[in-house]
């Protein structure tokens, strides 16, 4: 059977406090305590308006839509209220540059002028691998394209691809304490929600896009799956969400009334707090196994506002990478950081080497928002990321 999870009344919450006073107005001129509909006759009494549900539940059918309709305000289903958040400022996402892929197949030249470029005479390169350079500056001639590099450099436009880094996913920034977790739909191909836990997909439902932002009314667990409902009759699978839950315990390092980050592993979502209040929440891509992002309570110990990174773990170099121009970074469990992102649009999922990848908007947010000494809560609910040091052998 379903599990319906009742909403935690807060009188200390002007929101709630206003979405019960009706019931306990009513309560009182009927003169009867508000009563379940499990006290009700079964299928018995007449079909009410909610009102009527409310006031005298043993008079009406158990089985007529009011008692539904109830049931879905006790949910909060009814009346619909959005995730009471502000989209990011897209103005937070631009960036004063532009970049480019290097082709996987060779190695990238630098050159240390054009005619050098044009004529073939490189002064360095790099090896194959993930390379990304960043672009300031584009020169069209007759003998072909180039563009120099942040660090000055040239390199061959045949030999670098510029990339997209506009229209990219940024999170939501709270005006309150959300009442219910919410996240964002996963899937590239996004999802047509079930009617029931574990029952396919509903062609005939709203069709919910990647990176659609939902809210999380009821949850249904079996020994194997999660599943979330985002809406009437609308059941998703926990792996096709990252989720947010505004209830996250603050560790007991972290001072009360203090700044700090929270990241969630298992759910691939990152959110802030002034105290107890979050004031940013939004997705992540961390380190994949073998790479892992390392759990624990941290504090921010270096901030830059860009900075290329490059290395390798294997020793065949199999897996070198080299990304320009990284922005808004801030380290802190030693070489791992949270940063903004540009050359991947896989949020929501593990895809770094280690680090906290986050939308460039978010890292620039973050960067603005968070002093060095800032505390860092990254954890893993699930209990799948390693701890032990062993599995953490870089500085």
């Amino acid at each position: 059977m379903m599990k319906n999870i009742l909403p935690q009344i807060k009188i200390t919450s002007g929101t709630t406090a206003w979405i019960l006073a009706p019931v306990l107005l009513i309560a009182a001129l009927a003169g009867t305590p508000v009563r379940s509909r499990a006290e009700a006759a079964e299928n018995e009494g007449e079909l009410c308006t909610v009102e009527m549900q409310m006031e005298n539940p043993d008079q009406c059918a158990a089985d007529g839509p009011a008692p539904q309709r109830v049931d879905y305000w006790e949910q909060g289903l009814l009346p619909q209220r959005g995730i009471p958040a502000l989209p990011q400022d897209p103005a937070l996402a631009l960036l004063d540059r532009g970049y480019g892929r290097a082709g996987g197949g060779t190695e990238l030249a630098f050159y240390a002028n054009v005619d050098d470029a044009a004529a073939g005479n490189k002064h360095h390169s790099l090896i194959r691998g993930f390379v990304y350079v960043s672009i300031t500056q584009v020169i069209v001639r007759d003998d072909g394209t180039f563009y120099r590099t942040g660090d000055g450099w040239i390199v061959r436009g045949d030999e670098v691809t510029p990339i997209p880094t506009s229209n990219q996913f940024s999170g939501l920034v709270p005006t309150e304490n959300p009442e219910r977790p919410f996240g964002w739909v996963i899937p590239y191909e996004g999802v047509y929600p079930s009617r029931a836990p574990g029952g396919p997909m509903d062609q005939t439902a709203p069709y919910y896009r990647r990176y659609t932002p939902v809210q999380i009314f009821d949850t249904y667990k079996t020994e194997k799956e999660t599943w979330y409902m985002i809406g009437i009759n609308q059941w998703v699978l926990q792996t096709k969400l990252g989720v947010v839950f505004p209830d996250v315990a603050r560790p007991g390092e972290i001072p009360a009334g203090v700044k700090w980050i929270s990241v969630n592993l298992f759910e691939q979502t990152l959110s802030a707090f002034e105290g107890d209040r979050m004031v940013l929440a939004t997705l992540t891509a961390s380190g994949t196994p073998g790479f892992w992002t390392r759990p624990g309570v941290f504090h921010i110990k270096k901030k830059y506002e860009m900075q290329t990174m490059s290395g390798a773990f294997e020793s065949d170099k199999s897996d070198y990478y080299y990304v320009g121009d990284v922005p808004w970074v801030m380290y802190y469990d030693r070489d791992r950081a949270i940063h903004g992102e540009y050359w991947h649009n896989n949020l929501g999922a593990r895809h770094s080497h280690g680090c906290v990848n986050v939308p460039v908007a978010d890292g620039h947010w973050l960067y603005d928002w968070a002093p060095e000494g800032t505390w860092v809560y990254v954890f893993d609910p699930s209990g799948k990321t390693p701890e032990d040091d062993e599995h953490y052998p870089f500085e």
